[in-house]
């Protein structure tokens, strides 16, 4: 059976409340799923901790600027690559120049045209899904494993300590999931070599430590591999 894909999450930063209630339909009628902010402190937060797939954000908020808090999110080695759309009532060259300097991809003028919105924020998640697709990134429900930045997230929270050996054989499991990966294909493309009966079920061992309650994930078949579900 097919794995039914999980919904893009999108994060609203928006001080106006009515506003947001009517962007948030819009969005959910398209099948996303919804998290809103009122302020910088928190969205920057929900950023960080929830890796949404798409930031929609008022250039005004009530604790700093919008266009501060894209070039925050830009300046983050683990975030820069997330989408951003700007929202201002202002819509001079200037203020569009600036907010694209910043580091927006896109940038609407109040009042919105909620068509446009819906447009965009579509196009852009296409363009973001191809570009992982081009650079290897898997996801998996709230996993993702990255081979460019050798990051792994889970849950919202970023698996730094892995060794090279430990990305790459779990790299491997989640690349070929839901099926086994037998312990003779790992060895031999990841070792290259004989290993000491007990080596591989260290590394899985020290996987599944690491990656905390997602180590769970990693299922052991008797007789055959692993499974990464």
């Amino acid at each position: 059976m097919a794995e039914r894909e999980q919904p893009s999450t999108i994060l609203l930063i928006e001080d106006d409340h009515t506003h947001a209630l009517l962007i948030r339909s819009v969005l959910e009628k398209e099948g996303y799923f919804f998290i809103h902010a009122m302020n910088m402190a928190d969205g920057y937060r929900y950023v960080e901790h929830l890796r949404p797939a798409l930031v929609i954000m008022d250039v005004m908020l009530p604790d700093g600027s919008g266009y501060d808090l894209c070039r925050r999110i830009r300046a983050h080695p683990m975030l820069a690559r997330t989408p951003i759309i700007l929202l201002s009532g202002r819509e001079s060259i200037e203020d569009k120049q600036k907010g694209f300097d910043a580091g927006a991809d896109h940038y609407l003028v109040k009042p919105l045209q909620f068509q446009e919105l819906s447009l965009w924020t579509n196009a852009l998640l296409r363009r973001s899904k191809d570009q992982e697709e081009q650079d290897g990134i898997l996801r998996a429900e709230d996993f993702s494993i990255d081979p460019r930045s050798r990051c792994v997230v889970t849950a919202g929270k970023a698996i730094t300590h892995l060794t090279s050996r430990e990305f790459d054989l779990l790299y491997e499991l989640v690349r070929c999931r839901p099926n086994v990966v037998s312990r003779d294909h790992i060895i031999k493309n990841l070792w290259r070599k004989t290993l000491r009966d007990n080596t591989l079920d260290v590394h899985i061992k020290n996987i599944r430590a690491k990656l905390g309650a997602a180590g769970s994930r990693i299922v052991t078949i008797a007789g055959e591999g692993y499974s990464f579900r």
